[in-house]
């Protein structure tokens, strides 16, 4: 590859997402399956420094397609399967992936240096939404350092997309958790399109860097998008 200045990289954005500030955060992505891998992939390209990637499951045959995973990558944990993600930015990102269930004990590298942590919640678990919602309020390894949580959920062409605050809207969110018997059981062949991933993590990086840009009143505390019936709707703060 030819000599390049990368000093340029993030030219024509910096008037909308602030270096200082990107630099300043680590963040933490559980789950890298259909919306985690994209939410991963857009905060690599955007210029996220620190990333930590906490997923136990490995890349099987039916990811290729709503996942966006190569067919070279099957058989591998995801979480290492995305650390090439480092290619983006080389010598600026770095990346720890923990190939395990996400526990609030886990170590996240960039709380060492004093960064403030955002959270990316990309599973498909309810009850591991409630665990990783409460770790990050109150446990030691997490609360000093927790800024953010968004939390995307995906079923099929519809999403919604929840903003945490720390100390804010804690009710609300709260009352998005139900019982595991509840969730809609979505057909095998209906589940989840590429597409609708892209969408959903987009949005999420959307709120994260509207937080970048201090701009709270901005940011909603739910999104709400259904792509099969084009209706959106949103509670704002």
């Amino acid at each position: 590859m030819q000599d390049v200045n990368m000093s340029n990289r993030d030219i024509r954005q910096r008037d909308l997402v602030p270096a200082p500030r990107l630099d300043a955060v680590t963040v933490l992505i559980i789950g890298v399956g259909a919306i985690g891998k994209q939410v991963a992939n857009i905060l690599a390209a955007l210029g996220v420094r620190d990333m930590t990637l906490v997923d136990f499951d490995t890349v099987d045959v039916e990811n290729l397609a709503v996942q966006g995973y190569r067919p070279d990558q099957i058989g591998q944990p995801k979480v290492f399967a995305n650390r090439e993600l480092m290619a983006m930015n080389p010598g600026k990102l770095f990346i720890q992936p923990i190939n395990d269930k996400f526990r609030e004990d886990l170590i996240i590298p960039g709380l060492r240096d004093g960064k403030k942590l955002v959270t990316f919640v990309c599973v498909d678990d309810i009850d591991v939404r409630k665990e990783i919602w409460k770790s990050m309020k109150a446990s030691p390894a997490y609360s000093s350092s927790f800024e953010l949580l968004i939390d995307g959920r995906m079923a099929g062409e519809t999403f919604e997309v929840y903003t945490y605050l720390k100390d804010e809207h804690s009710e609300y969110y709260r009352n998005t958790f139900f019982p595991k018997s509840e969730t809609y059981p979505m057909p095998c062949t209906a589940k989840s399109t590429l597409y609708t991933s892209y969408t959903v993590a987009g949005v999420m990086v959307g709120e994260f860097v509207k937080w970048l840009r201090d701009r709270r009143d901005a940011m909603c505390l739910r999104q709400s998008f259904s792509m099969s019936a084009s209706e959106f709707s949103a509670d704002y703060r």
